[in-house]
């Protein structure tokens, strides 16, 4: 918390957080009350109006309202006014690096894919998924390990040298 960064644990029913069908919850309700506490402080009079942009999000969020636009949601947490409170937010939850596409986190992604969305695709995602994962081959690797950005925080643990 010294050096800025923010932690939260999430256990995501899938990876697939936006799908528009389902309200997002945990994690994604997290972070857009982060970025709305970040707008409402916000001293310029140019952005007064997003934090009410946040607000309604979150008011969305909470109605259990089935359908929402998940660009939407997505534009909303890609604002590059507040990114930098995006990238200072630590999640631990389980690593798409170690699950397989049989694990409940990957099962609701893998099923609509090949139900109704990309069918194509499904079988490159399976060989995507097997080819990229290789964190359960560390010993004592957690299924859950923390999630940051990683430029922003090795920048933040790094010590200045000065040349002279």
């Amino acid at each position: 918390a010294e050096r800025g960064f923010e932690t939260v644990e999430a256990s995501p029913r899938s990876f697939d957080h936006l799908d528009g069908k389902n309200q997002p919850a945990g994690l994604v309700r997290h972070i857009f009350q982060m970025l709305f506490n970040a707008s409402s402080k916000d001293p310029r009079t140019s952005h007064a109006q997003v934090k009410h942009n946040y607000q309604r999000l979150l008011d969305k969020i909470d109605s259990g309202e089935p359908r929402y636009s998940a660009q939407e949601y997505r534009r909303a947490v890609q604002n590059p006014d507040y990114i930098d409170h995006l990238q200072h937010l630590c999640v631990k939850h389980p690593g798409d690096w170690y699950c397989t596409s049989d694990d409940p986190v990957w099962q609701a992604f893998f099923t609509t894919l090949l139900k109704k969305e990309a069918p194509e695709w499904y079988s490159y995602g399976i060989r995507f998924l097997n080819a990229t994962r290789w964190m359960d081959q560390v010993p004592d690797m957690s299924r859950t390990p923390w999630h940051m950005h990683p430029l922003v925080f090795l920048d933040a643990i790094s010590t200045s040298k000065k040349r002279g």
